[in-house]
C-alpha cells in the first residue's frame, strides 16, 4: 500500500537507508529485544543550524496491534528527511523551518517483537471481527475462547493458563516474562524513549494509539493524562489547547473525533499503571495520546494513517516561532 511502512524489516531497512543518506539530519539509537529485534529511536533535525531554542518533540508507538502509528511516523519522517511522501508526493510541511527549529524525536516501532507475530500488515475488519482480534492482541483464553486478561508485566511461571499464542501486545522480556510496552519501564520502547528523552530534552510528547471505537459514531480522539487535574496549571492549560488544536486538525482531515479532549478514565488496577509510571513524566512534560479507530472497514488503513499525521503535523508546527 502507498505510503505505508509498519513491518519490523521494512522499517529496519527504511531507517538504515536514511541513516546512510542523511547524516546532517539523522541520529539514530537501537536496542535489542530479547528476541533479538532492534527498537529504533530517531532525532531528525537539521545539525547545523544552532540547538539553541530549538523545542523538542517526541513522539511514540508502544503497541505491535496498531501498526497505522508506524506508517504515519515512518511517512513524517519521510518527508522531513526528502520533502515528500513515501509515494513521491511532495510534502506539505513546513520541512526546512522544522528541521531549523525542532528536533523531531521518535520511537516508530516500539515492539517490533510483537509486530513480527502479527499475521497482517494492518488492520482493516476485513481479516477478523473485533472479538477475534483482541484474541490476537493479547491471546486467546484458554477455558472462555475469549481475550485473555491484561497484564503489565507477567511471567509464564506464574501465569501457568497463558494462552499458547502469546499476544502480540507484549515484549517478551526474558525466557519466561513478558511485558505491555508502555506499562512496564524495562520494556524496550521506555527504555528507548526515555533514552531518547535524556539525550535531547523533551518539550511535548505525542503517544500514538489505536483503539476500535466499537458501537461508537466518533473514529478519533485525544486523550488527556489521567492524571491532568493534578498536573501544574500550567501543563493542564498546555496539554488542554494542544489536544484541541489536534482535534481540529483531525477534523479537517476527515475525521470524526470526540469532540471534548478528557483525561483517561481508566480506574483501578489499570489507572495504578498510567499513575505510576507516566505520572512523574507527566508532571513536568506536556503529554497527549492519540486513538484512531483500528479494525473497522469504516476508517481505512490509509485514514488511520492520515489521522495519525494530523496529530504529528499539529504537533510539530505548533514548535515553530
Amino acid at each position: 500500500m502507498k505510503n505505508w511502512i509498519s513491518r519490523p524489516a521494512e522499517v529496519e531497512a527504511k531507517v538504515l537507508e536514511w541513516q546512510k543518506r542523511f547524516p546532517e539530519l539523522l541520529d539514530v539509537e537501537t536496542i535489542t529485544q530479547y528476541v533479538g529485534t532492534k527498537v529504533y529511536g530517531l532525532a531528525i533535525t537539521d545539525k547545523k543550524a544552532p540547538r539553541a531554542g530549538k523545542k523538542v518533540l517526541l513522539a511514540t508507538q508502544p503497541h505491535a496491534h496498531e501498526p497505522a502509528t508506524t506508517a504515519a511516523m515512518m511517512s513524517v519522517t519521510c518527508q522531513l528527511l526528502e520533502g515528500r511522501l513515501l509515494d513521491g508526493t511532495p510534502t506539505k510541511l513546513d520541512r526546512e523551518r522544522i528541521l531549523r527549529q525542532v528536533v523531531f524525536n521518535c520511537v516508530p516501532l516500539g515492539n517490533p517483537d510483537g509486530s513480527s507475530r502479527a499475521p497482517v500488515e494492518y488492520w482493516d475488519g476485513s481479516y477478523c471481527n473485533n472479538e477475534e482480534f483482541w484474541c490476537w492482541m493479547r491471546g486467546k483464553d484458554r477455558k472462555t475462547g475469549k481475550m485473555w486478561k491484561r497484564l503489565g508485566r507477567w511471567s509464564t511461571r506464574v501465569e501457568t493458563d497463558h494462552p499458547e499464542r502469546i499476544g502480540i501486545v507484549y515484549e517478551q522480556l526474558n525466557e519466561h516474562e513478558y511485558a505491555e510496552p508502555n506499562r512496564c519501564l524495562d520494556s524496550s520502547f521506555f527504555r528507548m524513549a526515555l533514552r531518547l528523552n535524556e539525550k535531547h530534552g523533551c518539550d511535548q510528547w505525542l503517544d500514538l494509539h489505536q483503539t476500535e471505537f466499537e458501537k461508537s459514531q466518533y473514529n478519533c480522539m485525544i486523550i488527556l493524562p489521567l492524571v491532568q487535574k493534578e498536573l501544574p496549571p500550567h501543563i493542564q492549560a498546555y496539554n488542554l489547547k494542544w489536544g484541541e488544536e489536534v482535534v481540529e486538525a483531525m477534523r479537517r482531515e476527515g475525521g470524526n473525533p470526540i469532540p471534548k479532549v478528557e483525561p483517561l478514565n481508566y480506574t483501578g488496577e489499570q489507572a495504578a499503571y498510567f499513575r505510576d509510571l507516566w505520572g512523574p513524566l507527566e508532571d513536568r512534560i506536556p503529554v497527549i495520546t492519540s486513538e484512531i479507530q483500528n479494525n473497522n472497514p469504516r476508517t481505512s488503513p490509509d485514514m488511520q494513517r492520515r489521522l495519525e499525521e494530523a496529530c504529528l503535523r499539529v504537533s510539530l508546527e505548533r514548535l515553530l516561532h
